[in-house]
């Protein structure tokens, strides 16, 4: 005899010892009439669905029916959909680099960097013109030859900008500078809301799959135990009863009316084992596979959600990275402003923030085109989840083997259609029910016998009477049983049972989690990016401003030049530098100089020839 396992891990000759045998009547299963609640999208999920495609579907019905001429043309509208977003990265990527090649001089703080606006007699065309100092020619009438020439120094100011301009420039640079405080403050709230509502809408999505499967898991097992459970009872059921169907005729072969009472109950009982056995094993005993293919899905499942924890460890990771490099660059402003450089600030600009910053920010444009092309694919789906998952199933009804397919339509409709296994079932409880029948009548017949009448009605030896009195017993306490796990088994795959597993995986965790975090993401990812645009855009701000400076050099024809040059401004060295001063390393960067106009002292001799090594004497002279 099979060993029939109960939930409490109970098996059945123990269970048998403590249940009480007696005639009642089966336990009928009475099903309550459930409405599942309704779906209803939220508007971020028509918003999305409602997105332009261009002119190409939004609609999977093809996609499901597998239709490739329809697929492609969602697919391409998916992306055509998506990659505005990249298109728009390149665009003003491209355009920030023609900004930066056209130079100061022609789009100001927009090329990177500050400059102190000059004078007003700076030329337009080539940002000034040299100051030359000629050297004088002297005659030695003695020797009647030429001297060597004489040097002569010069010193100079720059010329005072229009107070006008400079404060013009002055709010220029705040107003540059706001900018950037104000974008690096909006990418930090972006970057919040990218984890409160995005990321963590994610995780909830995650965490509603990981519970829909736990469901899923423990209602399958049971389900897996009892629709065993039916099976073996049956199998006690027949192997209790059917060896002694041939003795029984042959023991109870007298034509009394009670012999032939007992025989046609035991031959009747026997019949309806035997078409409840056949049942069975046909339709219930399919589920028990069923569910493990289910539960072999849900496990691989399971294993594939390690992987989008590694992905919500990502979105934090980036989350954090993206503040931190923010608020670093935010410091720097500070420094800026206050004209400090020194290592941070060098680190800010050259070494380490910016290209992380550039590098997250790449990052940024690509997971926005990659959100919303989900979030849009995800969205067309969440319009109409049931809907599409019901097509699914019809397309690929090969898939799935016995029952399983019916009740998972059953399911997915909200329990409209009457799934086709249903009818077994019935079926089966009827079967039930006509053997319980039986049963007690034969178990009545023979408990109001004792076991010498037995004897003498059946032909049988007092040990023979008491095991058929006891068999009898036992078939019905089985039957019981049986009944008792057919009922479990049916309030396990009932729908008030089964549906809320298919809307925690559908409805909750994918549509109105899943969906909704992808549509956050993609928005506080395509404003990070935005924003993260204006910082580079107003960068000047993270740079000391350039000041004009006076250089001194020695020209291709031997005559001095003065130049006056751009180089940051420190707070605590105003005016122009001295030529001579080499406190502030010039910068490689274009050269302005001043037209001999301009405010040039007179020069002084320099009596030393060029090769006496560049003595200087005073004197005063003039041109």
């Amino acid at each position: 005899m099979s060993t029939i396992i109960y939930e409490d891990g109970m098996d059945f000759l123990s269970y048998q010892a403590s249940y009480e045998r007696l005639l009642y009547p089966l336990l009928e299963y009475n099903e309550t009439y459930f409405t599942p609640p309704s779906y209803i999208p939220k508007t971020i999920v028509n918003d999305a669905h409602s997105r332009p495609r261009f002119g190409s579907s939004n609609l999977l019905d093809g996609v499901i029916d597998g239709n490739r001429d329809e697929t492609r043309d969602y697919v391409t509208g998916v992306i055509m959909g998506s990659i505005i977003i990249a298109i728009v990265a390149i665009v003003w990527f491209m355009a920030i680099i023609c900004l930066k090649i056209a130079g100061a001089k022609r789009v100001g703080f927009l090329a990177g960097r500050f400059t102190r606006p000059s004078s007003g007699i700076e030329k337009e065309e080539d940002g000034g013109v040299e100051i030359v100092l000629e050297q004088d020619q002297q005659w030695d009438e003695v020797n009647n030859e030429e001297l060597p020439p004489t040097n002569h120094s010069s010193s100079a100011t720059t010329p005072d900008p229009d107070p006008q301009a400079m404060k013009n420039f002055g709010i220029r640079v705040g107003v540059v500078r706001s900018v950037f405080v104000l974008s690096g403050i909006a990418v930090i709230i972006s970057g919040g809301l990218f984890y409160g509502k995005g990321a963590v809408s994610f995780r909830h999505a995650i965490h509603d799959v990981h519970q829909g499967i736990d469901m899923a898991q423990e209602i399958g097992e049971k389900a897996m135990l009892l629709a065993e459970n039916v099976t073996a009872a049956a199998d006690d059921v027949e192997e209790q009863i059917q060896p002694q169907e041939n003795e029984g005729e042959q023991i109870c072969g007298l034509d009394s009316e009670l012999t032939t009472q007992i025989r046609s109950l035991y031959n009747e009982l026997n019949a309806n084992v035997d078409q409840l056995k056949a049942t069975l094993e046909e339709n219930v005993g399919s589920i028990s596979s069923d569910i493990q293919d289910v539960m072999n899905t849900l496990e691989d499942v399971e294993k594939y959600l390690e992987w989008s924890d590694i992905f919500f460890t990502v979105l934090i990771i980036i989350t954090v990275v993206i503040i931190t490099l923010i608020v670093a660059m935010l410091v720097g402003v500070v420094f800026a402003w206050q004209g400090v450089s020194n290592s941070f600030t060098k680190c800010i600009q050259y070494a380490l923030i910016w290209p992380l910053f550039i590098f997250s920010l790449v990052l940024s444009w690509i997971f926005a085109t990659l959100f919303l092309a989900a979030g849009l694919a995800g969205a067309d789906f969440c319009v109409t989840p049931d809907k599409y998952v019901e097509d699914f199933l019809y397309a690929h009804e090969d898939m799935f083997d016995g029952m399983l397919f019916g009740f998972l339509i059953y399911y997915v409709t909200g329990c409209k259609i009457v799934p086709p296994g249903m009818e077994y079932i019935v079926q089966a409880s009827a079967e039930l029910k006509s053997v319980m029948i039986v049963t007690h009548e034969l178990t009545t017949v023979l408990a109001d016998l004792p076991i010498e009448s037995l004897v003498l009605l059946c032909d049988l030896t007092v040990e023979q009477a008491t095991v058929l009195k006891q068999i009898t017993t036992l078939g019905h306490t089985i039957i019981h049983l049986l009944d008792r796990t057919f009922v479990g088994l049916r309030e396990v795959i009932s729908c008030q049972t089964m549906n809320p597993v298919y809307t925690t995986f559908v409805h909750e965790a994918f549509c109105k989690e899943a969906v909704v975090g992808m549509q956050w993401i993609f928005f506080t990812t395509l404003f990070i990016a935005i924003f993260s645009m204006m910082l580079i855009m107003t960068r000047a701000a993270l740079y000391p401003i350039r000041e004009r400076g006076v250089r001194k050099s020695i020209g291709g024809d031997g005559n001095e030049v003065v130049k006056y040059t751009e180089q940051p401004l420190e707070p605590e060295k105003s005016g122009v530098q001295n030529a001579d001063n080499d406190a502030f390393p010039f910068e490689d960067v274009p050269v302005s100089v001043y037209d001999r106009a301009t405010n040039v002292d007179a020069p002084a001799h320099d009596s030393a020839y060029p090769d006496s090594g560049g003595a200087d004497s005073g004197g005063a002279g003039g041109d």
